[in-house]
């Protein structure tokens, strides 16, 4: 990972991101430590701002009044849990988009879990995707910055 690459570690819910900063110590060489960005809600937490199709869960649907036959069985969301997924992986592309641009950053590193990698890449942009230096696969999000600094050597 090159100095001024952002890492970005993320899983369906979650996303962090780091960058390498260094500090002069009466050393030749600079000491490279990770700093993590500070992020607004929206970027690092990006389904929070996702809408249920339910008011309630295992209730009726927003539109669906009680006592009314629809064309799906009251409680059944059919194919729900995709469509959420799909809605998480959208949302979490167009937050790495927003840090990296607002970042400037030239390269960066992406640290996602395998079932979401693909969903994720693939809702990116052109130009943010062929900025990708590093794809790695791991659920790191609950990680301490120390142990994803050790991890990266």
């Amino acid at each position: 990972m090159e100095p001024r690459d952002i890492l970005i570690v993320a899983n369906g819910s979650s996303l962090r991101a780091f960058q390498y900063e260094s500090r002069e110590e009466r050393l030749d060489e600079p000491i490279r430590h990770l700093v993590e960005l500070t992020l607004t809600e929206e970027e690092g937490h990006p389904e929070s701002g996702l809408q249920e199709d339910t008011d309630r869960q295992g209730r009726f649907g927003t539109k669906q009044r009680a006592g009314i036959r629809g064309n799906l069985v009251s409680g059944e969301r059919h194919s729900l849990k995709k469509e959420q997924e799909k809605r998480a992986a959208v949302a979490i592309a167009a937050s790495v988009e927003h840090i990296l641009n607002r970042a400037d950053a030239e390269s960066w590193v992406f640290v996602v879990p395998s079932q979401w990698k693909g969903e994720i890449v693939s809702h990116l942009g052109e130009q943010i995707a062929a900025r990708m230096t590093l794809s790695i696969v791991g659920d790191w999000i609950k990680f301490p910055i120390a142990k994803i600094e050790s991890l990266l050597k």
